[in-house]
């Protein structure tokens, strides 16, 4: 006798079966900062998971949350620098930046090879911030 067939049967590439999971995930935590608009963690899932899928614009959204909801989180001015930056938005980026390494922002390695910051490499104004950092006291 052949077994009935279930959703338990359904063998998903393992790509399909990830990029599904993600918009899950993504479709529940939107719901749920309905409920928490200022979890941070559901916020820097949705941030991160924005930039990654290339959906900048969103990512720009919940940075703009986080330094609301955190005002005083190094990172937070960080990614948001980023961004702006990956939207083509120099004087905000570079302003979110400035703020991070003002709050105590220290990872000067990331900050000179991270690739999200390279619209903005080319600015005067990012290498005074990067020479502030390489010479701030730690």
């Amino acid at each position: 006798m052949k077994k009935a067939w279930t959703w338990k049967n359904v063998d998903l590439p393992t790509k399909v079966a990830e990029k599904l999971l993600q918009e899950f995930q993504v479709a529940l935590f939107r719901k749920a900062l309905d409920f928490d608009p200022e979890n941070v963690e559901i916020l820097v899932f949705l941030g991160d998971t924005f930039t990654k899928q290339g959906m900048v614009r969103d990512g720009l959204e919940i940075d703009q949350r986080l330094v609301r909801v955190c005002p005083n989180e190094p990172t937070f001015y960080y990614n948001l620098a980023c961004s702006h930056a990956l939207l083509n938005q120099s004087e905000p980026a570079l302003e979110a930046l400035d703020k991070a390494i003002h709050l105590g922002y220290e990872n000067f390695d990331h900050l000179q090879n991270d690739s999200d910051l390279d619209n903005i490499r080319k600015e005067r104004r990012f290498h005074e911030l990067l020479q502030a950092l390489a010479h701030k006291p730690r």
